[in-house]
């Protein structure tokens, strides 16, 4: 089974997203992070059903820094509900 990962997150703003992407190529945690500008989310929130425009975040990565990824983002910002998620093994959080 292939190494390579694809994690998706979100990020509320284009700022937050761009600080999240230099942090982890810098790190080495990711080999490139594509910013898709823009997206509407819609979401259940405490109940009720909310919409959001937010910034997507396509995470080129290795399974084994995927724990290592998900800390650095945690440090950077708060996760909203959307979380992230492992594209390529079906692993990450609701």
């Amino acid at each position: 089974m292939s190494d390579v990962r694809v994690v998706l997150t979100t990020a509320g703003s284009q700022e937050e997203a761009q600080k999240i992407a230099h942090a982890l190529v810098e790190r080495r945690l990711a080999a490139c992070v594509n910013i898709v500008p823009e997206i509407e989310s819609v979401y259940r929130w405490q109940g009720k059903v909310e919409t959001a425009t937010e910034w997507l975040l396509v995470i080129k990565t290795q399974a084994s820094v995927f724990d290592r990824v998900r800390e650095a983002i945690q440090g950077i910002t708060f996760l909203r509900s959307s979380g992230m998620r492992d594209a390529g093994s079906g692993d990450g959080e609701p």
